[in-house]
């Protein structure tokens, strides 16, 4: 008879169970003047921290549901708790729509706690915290931007409404911001892949460009992009170009499968483009796929089109290691009745020699050696380097090589005499033509014959006419100190498993100025 006659508010918070659902019951079929007036009584409960009462407070104001808006502030505060009440809270403020305000500022709290509950509840506000979120990827505070994002990220497909300014972050923000934003657009699924399309076809080269940039940190692409994103390969502007070929070249090998059955021609295509960093990226894409573009490439090579059959020798000279499938056709290519294919042909022979050369026929020589007798000096320049690694095990490549000691072309004869030098000791049988090179008047030739007689047989340090040439400074040719056998230069490069020797080796062989671009 007591607790019927006590006031709404001490009922509500009654030690009776039946006697605070009773209460509850009340406020719930009276008029929102009684449930916001409980609302509040049982605010000024919760905020006072001692207070026996608060469990029954907040279980109340669950049950006020939307009503249960005014506590907002109170319930936030109770969540760092770690106890019933501040689980109570935390079930309170994710249901609560007009709580999504006031927990993404929270995020902005110096209270680490309270950043953490707030950021595990915003995700269930769905499409109603986004915008809220959305506003904080532009801000100076990183660290703001980047858990926005994360959050983002965890809403999914109902952060719709943030795709322009993630995909902002995603292109201009720092590192961490940039992923975040990735991640989130990837999450969203259909609605960002429509904006990057959409992006991808603006009027403005910035816009596309960045969405390009934006496409190539997700994977896998949305399928609603994933056309427009290729389509970008042959854009006007060569910014955008760029970018959508690294953009590809970013992603792992399988990409195909999420594009059409045009993806290697549209790459190819690319990588014979004007702008030389389109080309590099589209070549790396292509290296990527790894057997179905060498399948295609060794078709490339015999099209009708000679600036085809150019451009697929080109790309496979950029492929470390070049798949065995176009082996044959790049020796095929080397007769080629266009002068510009049998060039490239020749650096794509010069990697595959350095990077695969198990897979090239034994005759290999011998088609070389029919290319070594065309009047293209360019040519039998650039076929030096692949006769001196297939020297290394072919008697017959060895001595084409040291034919080359009395080529017509002085660059030719000067590339013939570095590459029988980086053979060593196993070049000895062909002295006598070096020694040719030795009286002759060109002194570049001269200096690497005796620098190559010295590499070849320690005795030549006791003749005074090889020493004395090989000390030479010929007059305007820079001409490299040393001349190291390939075998020393191959241990090095087997020897850095991890890539670390790398980037030395590479300045060092960059360093050779002496030696021509085909020999280095």
């Amino acid at each position: 008879l007591s607790a019927a006659c006590s006031s709404v508010t001490k009922r509500l918070i009654a030690g009776d169970p039946q006697v605070r659902a009773m209460a509850m019951d009340q406020v719930l079929h009276s008029d929102e003047k009684v449930r916001k007036e409980a609302a509040l009584r049982m605010k000024a409960i919760l905020a006072r921290k001692n207070s026996p009462y608060r469990m029954y407070a907040v279980s109340a104001l669950e049950d006020l549901g939307p009503a249960a808006a005014p506590a907002i502030p109170e319930l936030i505060s109770a969540l760092p708790g770690g106890d019933q009440v501040s689980f109570s809270a935390a079930r309170i403020l994710s249901k609560l729509d007009a709580a999504a305000p006031a927990l993404a500022e929270t995020l902005k709290s110096k209270d680490p706690a309270l950043r953490r509950e707030a950021a595990r509840l915003l995700p269930a506000h769905g499409g109603i915290a986004a915008p809220l979120l959305a506003k904080n990827l532009a801000g100076a505070d990183q660290d703001l931007a980047v858990e926005s994002a994360r959050i983002l990220s965890e809403i999914g497909p109902a952060a719709k409404d943030a795709v322009p300014p993630l995909a902002r972050a995603a292109f201009s923000g720092g590192k961490d911001l940039k992923t975040w934003a990735s991640i989130a657009l990837v999450k969203i699924g259909p609605p960002a892949g429509k904006w990057l399309a959409a992006a991808l076809k603006a009027p403005n080269p910035r816009i596309r460009s960045g969405g390009a940039r934006v496409l190539s940190a997700m994977y896998p692409p949305p399928p609603e992009a994933a056309e427009a994103l290729l389509a970008s390969l042959a854009d006007a502007d060569a910014g955008v170009r760029t970018s959508a070929a690294m953009a590809l070249a970013n992603y792992p090998h399988g990409t195909q499968a999420h594009f059409s059955g045009n993806y290697i021609d549209a790459l190819f295509r690319a990588a014979q483009a004007a702008d030389e960093d389109t080309r590099l990226w589209a070549a790396i894409g292509l290296v990527k796929l790894g057997p179905p573009a060498g399948k295609w490439l060794a078709k490339a090579l015999k099209d009708p089109l000679a600036s085809t059959r150019a451009g697929a020798a080109l790309v496979l000279s950029r492929m470390f290691p070049p798949p065995p499938e176009a082996a044959a056709a790049v020796l095929y290519a080397l007769k080629d009745s266009d002068r510009s294919v049998r060039r490239a042909a020749a650096s794509a022979l010069g990697t595959y020699a350095t990077a695969n050369p198990h897979v090239l026929p034994g005759n290999a020589w011998r088609k070389i050696a029919v290319a070594m007798k065309f009047k293209d000096p360019q040519l039998r320049s650039a076929l030096i380097f692949p006769l001196g690694r297939l020297a290394l095990k072919s008697r017959q490549a060895a001595a084409v090589l040291a034919g080359a000691i009395n080529d017509r072309d002085a660059e030719v004869r000067k590339s013939a005499a570095t590459a029988l030098a980086a053979l060593g000791p196993a070049a000895r049988d062909y002295i006598p033509e070096l020694r040719k090179g030795l009286k002759s008047r060109d002194c570049p030739l001269r200096v690497l014959s005796a620098r190559a007689l010295i590499a070849i047989d320690p005795a030549f340090r006791r003749n005074t006419a090889a020493v004395r040439a090989a000390g030479t400074e010929c007059p305007g040719t820079a001409i490299s100190p040393r001349i190291e056998p390939i075998t020393a230069i191959a241990e090095k490069v087997q020897s850095s498993a991890t890539g670390q020797a790398l980037p030395p080796l590479i300045q060092e062989l960059k360093g050779n100025t002496g030696q021509t671009p085909a020999s280095r």
